[in-house]
């Protein structure tokens, strides 16, 4: 099995995690409410969306892939439930706003 490359965070702490709905929602909130005055500000907004979007993005996918592979393990089958009932709904919208901010 190939392993897969690790590249540092930038923005996201490295204790972030986000398998935590409120980590997730107090990155928003900093997102949401950051000031872009400028066009460095913008550009640096948008590179810690970026990787903020693609940690928790992937977080889900790992939770799909588990999902299927897993398909007797009803704790894995409760997580994958939980991204879907719980944590999708409630980031949509919000993310959905932020990428319209741009």
């Amino acid at each position: 099995m190939t392993q897969l490359k690790q590249y540092p965070r930038q923005y996201l702490r490295a204790e972030f995690d986000p398998a935590e709905l409120e980590q997730i929602t107090t990155i928003l909130a900093e997102l949401e409410n950051r000031d872009l005055p400028d066009r460095p500000a913008l550009e640096q907004w948008c590179l810690d969306f970026s990787e903020f979007d693609a940690a928790v993005e992937e977080e889900g996918i790992r939770r799909y892939i588990d999902y299927t592979r897993f398909t007797e393990d009803a704790e894995i089958g409760r997580l994958h439930m939980e991204w879907i009932e719980q944590f999708q709904p409630s980031l949509k919208p919000r993310v959905i706003a932020l990428k319209k901010k741009l």
